[in-house]
């Protein structure tokens, strides 16, 4: 049953990418470039663990991210959750962290193109959306120790932009952590407002 869920929720996941790279075939301006680079977002949201007998689902994360665009379509990014958990199982702190790369499978930011004396806006569209893979880990303290996971993630990130500085976004993201001979898959959503500089 879990083997299932594993795969309709990647397959579900890396259909985003497919979008990408249909998209990457499109005629691009010679000297592309994005106006604004980098990307400070702040939400809040709900996590959910899932081991092998029991699983939780919790109110109450926070998610600080930064993310910085490297070219049109590819970015970096790098998250911090922090979360608060009312279960008498769990003490009142989950807390983890996220380094990936991002794919822009719609672009939701201006682009500029250039060629010799002439500037266009090549990309003004208020829509967007970013999937993401990488590695994260998560530590979770019980009630006598904490117990560290890592392992891979799969993200998606649908956005709207309000203006050339401030967007609104959300974030599913999915991790598949292994620590202390256990398998943990996490599942963690969340809205906020990005700053783009």
């Amino acid at each position: 049953m879990q083997s299932i869920f594993f795969w309709r929720t990647l397959i579900l996941l890396t259909l985003p990418l497919l979008f990408f790279l249909a998209d990457t075939a499109r005629a691009q301006a010679p000297l592309e470039k994005i106006t604004k680079k980098n990307q400070v977002n702040i939400g809040i949201g709900f996590y959910r663990f899932s081991v092998t007998d029991a699983s939780f689902l919790a109110p109450g994360l926070v998610q600080l991210s930064y993310r910085r665009h490297l070219h049109s379509v590819i970015s970096v990014e790098t998250d911090i959750d922090y979360g608060i958990n009312s279960f008498s199982t769990l003490s009142s702190v989950y807390w983890g962290a996220n380094i990936g790369a991002g794919f822009s499978i719609l672009d939701a930011f201006k682009g500029v193109g250039q060629v010799g004396d002439i500037i266009t806006i090549r990309n003004d569209s208020r829509f967007g959306a970013v999937a993401s893979l990488g590695f994260g880990m998560r530590s979770v303290p019980l009630k006598t120790i904490s117990t560290t996971y890592s392992g891979p993630y799969l993200a998606l990130t649908p956005v709207y932009r309000l203006s050339d500085e401030f967007q609104l976004q959300g974030k599913m993201l999915m991790g598949w952590f292994r620590g202390s001979g256990t398998f943990v898959q996490t599942l963690t959503f969340s809205v906020g407002l990005g700053w783009l500089f």
